[in-house]
């Protein structure tokens, strides 16, 4: 049986809260939460570019009057959290993973995601996914999975 978009991604919302749970459980060991950071920083930035490359655009096609409105909520939504990556990505030794300033901005940035998902889990999808229609939904989230995938690979051969 195929799951719908909302199943998808919900799934993947919380892939990044399981990542942001090992940063905080590594706490004392600065290598290990720089890892996770830079793990969760990266899930996070794909997620957002995953919902703007497909979920944006089905939106505003889908839902009619509405979709729009939306997608553009959720962009300027996916701008802050974003703009809070770049603070936690250009962190400088000594002010970075485990410390006060950084762990206060990845809670802020993770409070902001929370409320985002929240959000999109109880209504953004459930609309989505009852426009899309059964076979539609799982259409779209058979993509979600492909753009992941690729998005995985491309981390990949960029690290090497």
């Amino acid at each position: 049986m195929s799951q719908s978009l909302s199943q998808v991604v919900s799934a993947d919302h919380a892939e990044v809260y399981t990542l942001h749970e090992s940063y905080l459980v590594s706490k004392g060991d600065v290598n290990a939460q720089a890892q996770h950071a830079l793990m969760l920083g990266w899930a996070v930035g794909r997620h957002a570019m995953m919902e703007e490359i497909l979920m944006h655009p089905l939106q505003t096609r889908a839902i009619p009057g509405q979709g729009a409105e939306l997608a553009a909520i959720d962009a300027r939504e996916h701008e802050q959290i974003k703009e809070m990556l770049m603070q936690l990505a250009s962190w400088t030794e000594g002010h970075g993973p485990g410390t006060i300033e950084f762990d206060n901005l990845l809670e802020t940035m993770m409070g902001h995601l929370r409320r985002h998902n929240d959000s999109e889990e109880s209504a953004d999808l459930p609309l989505l996914d009852s426009h899309l229609g059964p076979e539609g939904s799982a259409r779209a989230a058979e993509m979600f999975g492909k753009v992941k995938q690729f998005m995985a690979l491309s981390r990949l051969v960029f690290s090497l």
